[in-house]
């Protein structure tokens, strides 16, 4: 019953990681840092496809959950191999903690630089319910980009909100 909600926990951790991180400024840069804008207002063109590419990498990945008891293991096993792999700076900040939960749960914990603030936790998930394999215009776990869509299983619902820290959190952590 716990393994439902691996892929809740992982994609929660990593959206708290970002929204936590760009809100630890205070204390840990000079004052002229606090006063910048940590995240860009603006992408190159570079960084919006590197932020386009990262999300059909996920799209392409099937985390189908049947049940409760029957999930996409191998699915679930790459997709955490693929977030090492697009969020390598997450994995090696010391002010971030990592925690396999489950085996396919991630769970991170970013360390404030203000204990005093109440805490908060954001949370997201990869997997997606079984659908029949006919009636879809474009393969569903294809990641295909047409007429300025991505289209495919988790673009809106909710592999789009973790992957759109693939360079938000990076640039944060760089500023």
């Amino acid at each position: 019953m716990a393994r439902p909600y691996v892929c809740l926990l992982a994609l929660a951790a990593v959206l708290l990681l970002g929204i936590a991180t760009v809100s630890r400024s205070k204390g840990l840069r000079g004052k002229e840092h606090r006063r910048a804008p940590r995240i860009p207002s603006q992408f190159s063109q570079e960084e919006r496809v590197a932020m386009k590419e990262a999300l059909k990498g996920a799209i392409q990945i099937p985390t189908v959950s049947f049940s409760p008891e029957e999930l996409n293991m191998t699915a679930l096993a790459e997709f955490g191999e693929y977030i090492h792999k697009v969020f390598p700076t997450v994995f090696k900040t010391s002010f971030i903690r990592h925690e396999a939960v489950g085996e396919y749960s991630h769970l991170f914990t970013v360390q404030g630089s203000d204990p005093s603030l109440q805490p908060y936790m954001l949370l997201a998930h990869i997997d997606v319910v079984p659908a029949p394999d006919e009636g879809w215009d474009v393969p569903p776990f294809s990641g295909l980009e047409s007429d300025g869509f991505i289209y495919g299983r988790g673009t809106l619902d909710n592999k789009n909100s973790l992957m759109v820290l693939k360079r938000c959190v990076p640039s944060a952590l760089e500023s």
